[in-house]
């Protein structure tokens, strides 16, 4: 992870009609609100996703693509969601999305949920 720059904003059509601009003290809230909401969740695979996001920072790469402790950010349907694929054996892999509202300053998740299950053969 090299390649993190610590001052980068990113900019993301959201919704179509305005711009708005994530900078990383928007991503490392975002962290901080997605790790809360994986500790408080009951999804099956939470103690996996605890132990792959909490050692990972927020950062912005060259590219401008914004990672949430190792989970990518995008706008899906008009609303902010980081995704994020967890193999949980050799046998399966599992996609999660964790979807993100701004409350005045507060970035909060609103739903963390799997969004795929893939069986590798």
């Amino acid at each position: 992870m090299s390649d993190q720059p610590t001052t980068a904003t990113a900019t993301v059509t959201y919704p179509a009609e305005h711009v708005t601009r994530i900078g990383l003290d928007d991503a490392k809230q975002m962290r901080s609100a997605l790790l809360d909401a994986i500790k408080a969740s009951r999804i099956g695979d939470r103690d996996q996703l605890l132990a792959f996001t909490e050692p990972l920072p927020a950062w912005i790469d060259s590219d401008g693509r914004v990672m949430v402790a190792g989970w990518l950010l995008q706008t899906k349907n008009g609303v902010w969601v980081a995704s994020f694929r967890l193999s949980v054996s050799q046998e399966r892999s599992v996609g999660y999305a964790a979807t993100f509202i701004k409350e005045g300053t507060v970035w909060r998740v609103i739903k963390l949920v799997p969004e795929k299950i893939r069986y590798n053969r």
